[in-house]
């Protein structure tokens, strides 16, 4: 019908002009002004469970910092410590956009915006846990994070471990224990790696710390949170006496959406970035003791090597503006000195490592998949010297 309707106006169109010579002739012309943006992306595995801990020697077992961070080297400063909007980033290696308040996809608004993500604990949580604890060991005493909104540290338990008989793996007993207080614990399993079997014969008469370190939030890998049962043998018996934590309660639908919309670290500009780094700082050694130091600047056949995309963490850190987390994507990577590239200060140095029968000299680092920032580098690779 369409073609047959132009047909018809090409027609009338004719006659008209055949009808009225003196009519004027016109011209329109068109031009194509559209611009295809091509962008690509790539984004860092959980890590081992960690050995467990020795007997502490001490009755509460609770001192020290449990907690990590993926960020184990040299920060580098861009003279802002804020979790600011995108508008503040360098663009050098993150995606390039707009005013953040405008940032819109497809499919709706960039559910990555604002960027940390924002992370408040429920506001029951508190309530909630001291209600389970009662139910559970009325004599525990309770220490909670209202920023986290978990607990920091229950002491007072003194719950006896019937079932731990010497051959007995304690894991599962312990796990049992905390789900059947999910209020209090807000531990989901299979966030957490599945620890090797510890028997319960090897509780001895100081606190024994056991770990678990968390390899998930959302189903996204994370680097920050470690949780800990602190048990204990009073005569024949295994006690549950304390726990400890250092994590974020599981995610809620709504966040895990916004972690799953953040996009992947812009490998290119990020290897740009590290070719034109001017600051791979090492220390030389001589039997483990400093007697020098030195800096590399990289040269053009030496790689530069990226965690798989999958292996992309998330991390947080307190949000100084408000209660609650801030929740940053991350990925790791390397430089790797080519051997050509070797000098004797950097074979001394704690940048070389051995491997396996070779050697490995270089330098790890890690960005801010999401901005491009890159926010530390550290001598080494895959090993700490001395």
């Amino acid at each position: 019908m369409k073609r047959i309707r132009l047909l018809i106006l090409a027609g009338l169109s004719g006659w008209l002009m055949a009808c009225s010579s003196s009519a004027p002739e016109s011209d329109a012309g068109s031009g194509d002004d559209g611009a295809v943006v091509d962008s690509a992306d790539s984004g860092d595995q959980p890590g081992d469970q960690g050995d467990y801990g020795q007997d502490s020697g001490n009755d509460d077992g609770l001192s020290g910092d449990d907690g990590y961070d993926v960020d184990d080297g040299d920060e580098v400063d861009d003279g802002d410590d804020g979790g600011g909007g995108l508008d503040d980033y360098p663009a050098d290696a993150g995606d390039a956009g707009g005013d953040p308040g405008d940032q819109v996809t497809d499919d709706g608004p960039d559910l990555c915006n604002p960027y940390p993500l924002q992370f408040q604990p429920h506001p029951d949580s508190q309530a909630l846990a001291e209600a389970a604890l009662s139910d559970l060991a009325p004599t525990g005493i309770l220490g909670w994070s209202t920023a986290r909104g978990t607990l920091e540290i229950l002491t007072g338990l003194n719950l006896p471990l019937t079932q731990c008989g010497d051959t007995q793996d304690i894991f599962p007993i312990l796990l049992s224990i905390s789900s059947q207080a999910p209020d209090l614990f807000q531990l989901d399993p299979g966030e957490w790696g599945e620890p090797q079997p510890f028997e319960c014969r090897h509780v001895g008469e100081s606190n024994r710390i056991l770990p678990l370190a968390r390899l998930f939030l959302g189903g996204s890998p994370v680097n920050r949170d470690v949780f800990s049962f602190i048990v204990k043998r009073e005569g024949a018996v295994v006690e549950l006496k304390s726990v400890t934590g250092n994590y974020l309660p599981p995610a809620p639908d709504e966040l895990v959406q916004a972690m799953n919309s953040c996009p992947s670290l812009d490998e290119i500009a990020a290897e740009e970035v590290i070719r034109n780094y001017k600051e791979f700082d090492y220390i030389v050694m001589e039997y483990c003791n400093p007697i020098g130091s030195g800096t590399y600047l990289p040269a053009q056949n030496d790689t530069v090597e990226f965690d798989p995309v999958s292996d992309h963490r998330w991390t947080w850190h307190d949000n100084s503006t408000q209660n609650g987390m801030l929740l940053s994507k991350q990925r790791s990577g390397r430089l790797v000195i080519h051997p050509d590239n070797y000098t004797n200060e950097l074979l001394s140095s704690n940048a070389a490592c051995p491997l396996y029968d070779d050697l490995i000299v270089g330098f790890e680092f890690h960005f801010d998949s999401v901005t491009g920032e890159l926010l530390s580098v550290s001598a080494g690779i895959g090993c700490i010297v001395c």
